[in-house]
């Protein structure tokens, strides 16, 4: 059973689950940032700002551009426009062993009584994001919810899952934090 120490949302907590953004000079001197969502599905922030010059990875936007203020404006449109929308959740975690070590690459599921919600992949970091918007309009809000966390390792074969006790949303705490431990 994967252990579940939910963390009280604060600015300073909410930094270490995602990634810092900065506009920096790459080889072939142009300048890039790399964005996570924090609050929004990546396609949403990118079809909401009209981006172009861009790769996605699955929770990220790769921006570059050949003026570095531009490459700031880009950031800072990002940043803005990435709120929670009403009536929307967003649960940010980071994915632990036993020992503290993050893991990356493992597959987080969120779950239902008999329903697939919503799935994130972490980071080399093992921290993850799950927001809970835009295609994700019937969150069942109050009901019993888990996690499945399935290994980066896992085969057809070979299947490495844990899940974690019952939780719920809440309309008034649409921000969650979490702090996840897997056993050894």
């Amino acid at each position: 059973m994967a252990q579940l120490t939910w963390i009280p949302v604060a600015k300073e907590d909410a930094a270490m689950f995602y990634p810092a953004a900065t506009v920096q000079k790459s080889t072939d001197d142009r300048f890039e940032f790399v964005y996570y969502a924090r609050n929004r599905a990546i396609q949403h922030l990118i079809a909401k700002n009209k981006l172009s010059n861009y790769s996605v990875t699955e929770e990220a936007v790769r921006v570059t551009s050949n003026d570095e203020s531009e490459a700031e404006e880009l950031l800072q449109l990002l940043q803005k426009t990435d709120t929670l929308p009403s009536g929307a959740f967003v649960i940010r975690g980071k994915l632990r062993d036993a020992n503290g070590k993050p893991i990356p690459g493992a597959t987080i599921d969120i779950l239902g009584a008999f329903q697939f919600i919503n799935c994130f992949r972490t980071r080399d970091d093992g921290t993850f994001t799950l927001p809970l918007t835009d295609r994700d309009s019937s969150v069942p809000v109050g009901a019993g919810l888990y996690f499945r966390i399935r290994s980066a390792n896992e085969t057809a074969d070979k299947l490495i899952r844990w899940n974690s006790t019952y939780f719920w949303l809440d309309p008034n705490s649409p921000e969650m934090l979490l702090d996840i431990r897997i056993p050894k």
